[in-house]
């Protein structure tokens, strides 16, 4: 069996070990998420949710693409004095960041309650404060867990131990009555724990003692920065197609509204769970493929694991955009209903991103991090341009329409300027044929059954129904080849499932 198939073999490994703590991870972040919505009122929910978005924003900017920059330097190094060195200074950056920048957001937080025009926005940043320095120290360590393909680890720490306890921290204060409490330390204590998890389970290569104390070396230092810094660059871009339409919301119109779109805006990432989870190896194994020369197989590997990307999301997008009045009425409460269009319109179009694949770590992969910075550049000019002009005329769903027409610019830069460099792209017939049919299918069963109102057991049952008809249209359109043959032939053999009866079938 060639070298493509252990190494897809070992990209669904993972992935089938990342999706699964991914879906209970995001599941119980959902139900967390929908209990802080439920329990507050939509103003008192947008202007807590508007200082923590804002700490999120500080977080994202004080990580200067260090978590990526340790993963694409770790995977390179095969010594483990090597890895611990990228890794320690990495960590020393991020501690020197995350005050720095922690204290900023202190000093300003009455400038910033001002432009956002909420008085009670500046109460909550200072609570919000030390979570800064939290984010970007736990983005290190849980990329390291990443640069060593722990794939269970990073699942326990990351989705289990690092959601639970928040979570029974959150139902306690519901139920004693303090929604306010609860969603600060639910937020606060996410990224606490999945950093405590990381680090024990790096304590057998890289003990926490051996991180914290040593002394810096001005080369290794540069190193990092010159890789990060682009990536630095990139994220701030990104980071603001993320979060300027909250921004941008909280100054045009009231913080109701910002409560509206706050509590659909984790949900878009449905669109990108599976990507998620195939991120998790794909950047180390796609490193391997550049750095051997080997173009055609990362080009094949990038094109299959495309397709498998396609069929695993798309059943997800169409529930969550088709039906998406039921989606949040169910989730949120009958007070939520005016965010569904603008849910409709953000899961839609942000599976444009699965549809192009892991463009974004090819690029990390070929040390081009440069394309990066100019694809998201070009995203982020669309992105402002039309939020400040759809937002004041279409609410939040205009902003929605905004953060999906800035990704999909972003995404089809950086595909062309792949292709130009490699001569590959994530596109292939076979990759479509079977979405074409799922998607009619799916519009058709939303026109029959128009009017109804489900249950989210019912959306779950529409959601796998949509999932059967991918897989078999999948075979019934001719779209597998001998490279899904072998790959799944791999992943029996990796598994131990028996997977006969589908392998004869294929």
């Amino acid at each position: 069996m060639g070298k493509l198939e252990n190494k897809i073999g070992d990209l669904l490994k993972s992935s089938a070990v990342v999706f699964v703590g991914l879906v209970f991870g995001k599941a119980l972040g959902l139900l967390g998420e929908a209990l802080i919505v439920r329990s507050l009122p939509p103003e008192t929910y947008g202007s807590l949710a508007l200082a923590y978005t804002i700490t999120l924003l500080c977080g994202r900017i004080g990580n200067f693409g260090l978590q990526d920059g340790v993963t694409r330097l770790m995977s390179a190094e095969t010594e483990r004095s090597d890895k611990l060195r990228i890794l320690q200074h990495g960590f020393v950056l991020a501690v020197f960041s995350g005050v720095l920048l922690g204290a900023g957001l202190l000093m300003t937080r009455e400038l910033i309650a001002t432009f956002v025009d909420d008085s009670l926005v500046s109460s909550y940043l200072v609570v919000f404060a030390p979570l800064v320095l939290l984010l970007i120290v736990r983005g290190i360590v849980f990329n390291a867990l990443r640069a060593e393909e722990r794939s269970l680890a990073a699942v326990l720490s990351r989705d289990i131990f690092g959601r639970l306890i928040p979570f029974a921290f959150l139902g306690s204060a519901l139920y004693l009555g303090m929604p306010t409490n609860a969603a600060i330390g639910y937020w606060i204590g996410l990224p606490l724990l999945i950093t405590v998890s990381a680090l024990f389970f790096l304590r057998d290569q890289y003990p926490v003692s051996d991180i914290v104390t040593f002394r810096p070396r001005k080369e290794i230092l540069g190193r990092l920065g010159r890789f990060s810094l682009p990536l630095a660059m990139s994220t701030y871009i990104f980071t603001f197609l993320s979060y300027f339409d909250i921004l941008m919301i909280g100054y045009f119109l009231e913080s109701s509204q910002v409560g509206f779109y706050r509590a659909i805006q984790p949900l878009q990432q449905i669109s990108t769970l599976l990507m998620t989870a195939f991120t998790f190896l794909f950047l180390p194994t796609a490193t391997q493929y550049y750095e051997e020369g080997d173009i055609s197989g990362l080009g094949s590997f990038y094109s299959v694991s495309t397709k498998w990307l396609i069929i695993g999301t798309l059943p997800i997008v169409l529930v969550f955009s088709l039906f998406a009045e039921d989606v949040v009425r169910t989730l949120f409460g009958v007070a939520y209903l005016p965010a569904a269009p603008a849910l409709a319109v953000l899961v839609a179009g942000q599976s444009f991103r699965a549809m192009v694949g892991l463009d974004g770590d090819i690029v990390k992969a070929m040390d081009r991090t440069e394309i990066e910075l100019g694809s998201a550049l070009a995203g982020l000019v669309v992105n402002v341009a039309l939020n400040l002009y759809l937002i004041p005329r279409y609410g939040i769903t205009g902003a929605a329409f905004a953060t999906v027409v800035g990704y999909v610019v972003y995404n089809v830069v950086e595909v062309a300027i792949i292709y130009r460099l490699l001569g590959i792209h994530p596109f292939a017939f076979n990759n479509f044929k079977p979405a074409v049919v799922t998607v009619v299918f799916a519009v058709g069963v939303r026109y029959v059954t128009r009017g109804n109102e489900y249950s989210l057991l019912a959306l779950c049952g529409i959601g796998a129904l949509f999932g059967l008809v991918a897989l078999i249209s999948t075979v019934g359109t001719k779209s597998l080849d001998s490279t899904d043959r072998e790959l799944l032939d791999r992943v029996a053999e990796r598994t131990g499932i028996d997977l006969e009866p589908v392998q004869r079938f294929m």
